[in-house]
């Protein structure tokens, strides 16, 4: 999704014929230039996520043809080049398994468009699932023959006057009215502006909190207007975030401090009922996993998410921490529940031994500069595993445009493989000590755990 989407228009259906972009100053009011999607570069983005084994959620522009020259506002949608979109990546067996009609509808104003409606916005979702059910015949189970509709793809940065937080609740409103199914609500979310940003600013617990505000008024806005059930189920889906909006701040979205945020969002959104995070972005702007190039050079953050990935598993242990001061911590377990892994932030200035015991429950408890982590059942052959995440480059420390894993700063090789990992071995009857102003992914093997994928 982005700003763009909603200047995109659709020419999928015969590959012979692609068109290239073209502008219109009437269709939107506004001399902006319309990009043209055409078959071969539609074709080229699902090869390359099937290659790589991604799914896509695609945003469909919601003010394709609806723009009134008459009075300079909104009219019905089309749904015309839509319709042809999801006919071809249907024919084509692309691997598109959602899709979200418009990008952030409560900020149109501020990019200057009319305002948008949340119950015009409803009426249009309505209009859509006819199309999708149309072409489908069925939504829902987040698969190329039935994929998931997510909506509003709302912008929710803090603070602002224009995060209406009644757009929210008026759109899911009238979606519950209108019987409209969509399957997840979505939501954006960036901790605050690029161009007033500083490094030291991600190491607040007040900043990183705001996360956690925010997720918790969409989750009350949904449980209150849209409820989930057992019979229709209805997922919350984090569709794009990143640190700073306005294409990310340099020197703080493209270096380690990045990391912080990154790891505590990843715990927190799974800890709460994100089906997923989408992160903005790949490549493009300071916030993006790599820098461009041929080949790309990754970012911290591209590294710390391999790991995470590879690390956490997907089965997620409920904890006592709270998670709102300097040290952070998140327990996953794998699919056999033979594995534990912590994640753990530390974005004081102070090193906090962890210690680990075994005990009933699953907690960590705090005692100053020590935490005693609760509850781990280990067998007799557990072992723990550590990967320390510190500053590639001590001397720049936040800003340092490189990452550390147990001292060796990573990279991957000219071939663009990632670097082999290897993992600090610690010894369970001493304490982990997590340095200041560093992360920390523990594993604990031979464990017993119960917990929610």
């Amino acid at each position: 999704g982005g700003t763009d989407y909603d200047f995109l228009v659709y020419n999928v259906s015969h590959c012979d014929k692609n068109v290239a972009g073209s502008s219109d100053t009437g269709l939107f009011g506004r001399n902006r230039k319309l990009k043209t999607l055409d078959c071969k570069l539609w074709t080229e983005v699902n090869q390359f996520a099937a290659a790589v084994g991604w799914d896509i959620i695609f945003t469909v522009n919601t003010l394709y043809g609806r723009y009134n020259h008459t009075n300079k506002g909104w009219g019905p949608w089309s749904s015309a080049n839509a319709r042809s979109l999801l006919e071809t990546t249907k024919q084509k067996k692309f691997p598109v398994v959602g899709y979200a009609l418009g990008n952030e509808p409560d900020q149109y104003p501020v990019i200057g468009l009319p305002y948008l409606s949340p119950a015009q916005h409803a009426q249009d979702f309505n209009k859509f699932l006819s199309v999708v059910a149309d072409v489908y015949g069925t939504h829902g189970a987040a698969t190329k023959e039935s994929p998931l509709i997510i909506a509003p793809d709302l912008c929710t940065v803090p603070d602002t006057k224009y995060s209406k937080w009644t757009y929210l609740d008026w759109f899911l409103g009238n979606i519950s009215n209108l019987n409209v199914p969509i399957n997840a609500v979505s939501w954006h979310h960036y901790y605050e502006a690029s161009s007033t940003a500083k490094a030291t600013d991600f190491i607040q617990p007040s900043l990183l909190n705001r996360f956690q505000t925010t997720l918790k008024k969409v989750s009350h806005s949904q449980h209150k207007f849209l409820p989930s059930s057992k019979t229709k189920p209805i997922q919350q889906i984090l569709s794009e975030s990143s640190s700073s909006y306005g294409g990310g701040a340099k020197n703080i979205s493209d270096a380690f401090v990045s990391s912080f945020w990154w790891v505590d969002q990843l715990g927190w959104s799974a800890s709460h009922g994100q089906l997923a995070v989408c992160r903005q972005t790949l490549i493009g702007g300071n916030y993006a996993l790599f820098t461009p190039g041929n080949p790309p050079v990754p970012r911290p953050d591209y590294f710390t998410s391999v790991l995470w990935q590879r690390l956490m598993g997907k089965i997620v242990l409920q904890s006592n921490t709270t998670n709102i001061g300097d040290l952070r911590m998140y327990f996953h377990c794998d699919k056999t529940q033979t594995t534990v892994t912590a994640a753990i932030v530390n974005v004081g200035t102070v090193a906090v031994e962890v210690h680990t015991h075994p005990a009933a429950n699953t907690d960590s408890v705090e005692m100053g500069q020590s935490v005693e982590i609760l509850g781990l059942q280990l067998g007799t052959n557990s072992q723990r595993e550590e990967y320390h995440l510190t500053a590639g480059d001590p001397k720049l420390s936040l800003v340092s445009p490189t990452i550390a894993l147990n001292g060796k700063v990573m990279k991957v090789d000219p071939y663009g493989n990632f670097p082999k990992v290897t993992p600090q071995k610690g010894d369970l009857t001493k304490p982990v000590m997590v340095a200041p102003l560093s992360a920390v992914f523990l594993v604990f093997t031979d464990a017993k755990c119960r917990g929610k994928e």
